[in-house]
């Protein structure tokens, strides 16, 4: 059965519990309008429903995303010691280590920002962006425009003689996370600890 053909055939079934609900609806309303009346209703009870969904479902990732915080608040640590200690074993220069339930280790990444504060963003950005760049990021709160944006002045610690990039131009609202090696699995990005506390060695 094609796509098509499935669709149809959902159709049917869903127009004929609707004409059944319809018939009770006629036979109970003790009205002309019993057609407009029941169609709004309906129109109503669909509306509520699919909010009642929506509430629910950011409850329970709300939910998911908690478990997760906690886990790495509370084993996060240890876990990445661990992994840490068993590429240290290895050697090489393979970052990661494979276990039966996935893989953990080091990815590079880019550098990126993190907003923290949506309306800040978006106010920073419709006085930076142009509109073509505006248009993308505030959309769909897209980071790349904003991330564009940040300068990175190469520096020379004094003490160490170590160079490294001072990030200029972050936007408002935003924490700039410099390129380099990243730990996974990670935290979800709503930590309830900012980088720079306990969170940031988990």
């Amino acid at each position: 059965m094609t796509d098509n053909e499935t669709a149809i055939v959902e159709n049917d079934e869903m127009v004929a519990m609707l004409e059944a609900d319809l018939e009770l609806a006629r036979r109970v309303t003790n009205s002309d309008d019993w057609l407009p009346e029941w169609f709004m209703g309906r129109t109503a009870r669909l509306k509520d429903a699919r909010e009642a969904i929506k509430k629910r479902y950011r409850e329970m990732m709300d939910h998911l995303d908690a478990e997760e915080r906690a886990l790495h608040y509370k084993w996060g640590k240890q876990f990445k010691q661990e992994i840490d200690d068993k590429l240290a074993l290895q050697g090489g220069k393979k970052k990661s280590v494979n276990f039966l339930t996935g893989r953990a280790g080091y990815r590079a990444a880019k550098g990126t920002i993190f907003i923290e504060d949506n309306q800040a963003a978006k106010v920073w950005a419709v006085d930076n962006l142009n509109p073509d760049e505006l248009k993308a990021c505030i959309s769909s709160m897209n980071k790349t425009p904003l991330a564009e944006k940040v300068e990175l002045i190469e520096k020379v610690d004094q003490d160490t003689g170590e160079i490294y990039h001072e990030a200029k131009n972050v936007p408002d609202g935003c924490r700039y996370i410099p390129a380099g090696d990243k730990f996974y699995p990670y935290p979800p990005v709503k930590a309830y600890l900012r980088e720079g506390e306990n969170a940031k060695d988990t």
